[in-house]
């Protein structure tokens, strides 16, 4: 989504937080998720329910949760038109920022080559992806402790 920095008394600051909205509800929603799922299942909401309730239930929540701490990370990534570009871009130096600048129209190419080349992929962009795992168990662990 465009949006106008300028307008904004705080520029900067403002960019950052509009750039980090997007990647920061979708932690948020695959949070709520799996709340959302450990109380369904701890005050018995789904007791009475047939096996295959219960595994549209779990398979639902499962990608949900997924899909969201996947884009989380994916849009995190300092590519444009990702927005972990836009946050890096506002803590880095004007100078050094003008000149990334310049060459910014070439980062969807070079995005799609990460993401279509599988070697390149390997090494890049699925190392990173690969973190999505991590988030989910370590959320899932901190959310069954908290409940």
């Amino acid at each position: 989504m465009p949006v106008r920095a300028s307008r904004f008394s705080n520029p900067r600051l403002m960019s950052v937080i509009v750039s980090a909205a997007g990647p920061v509800s979708n932690f948020l929603l695959g949070v709520l998720s799996f709340f959302l799922l450990f109380l369904l299942y701890r005050f018995g909401l789904v007791d009475g329910a047939s096996d295959g309730v219960r595994a549209a239930i779990e398979t639902f929540f499962g990608y949900f949760i997924h899909f969201n701490f996947l884009l989380f990370v994916f849009n995190l990534i300092p590519l444009p038109p990702l927005d972990g570009y836009r946050i890096v871009m506002e803590f880095l130096p004007l100078n050094l920022r003008f000149k990334i600048e310049q060459h910014a129209q070439w980062g969807v190419i070079i995005f799609l080559l990460l993401v279509f080349i599988p070697p390149l992929r390997a090494v890049t962009i699925g190392p990173i992806l690969g973190w999505t795992e991590n988030i989910t168990l370590f959320v899932g662990k901190l959310v069954s402790f908290v409940i």
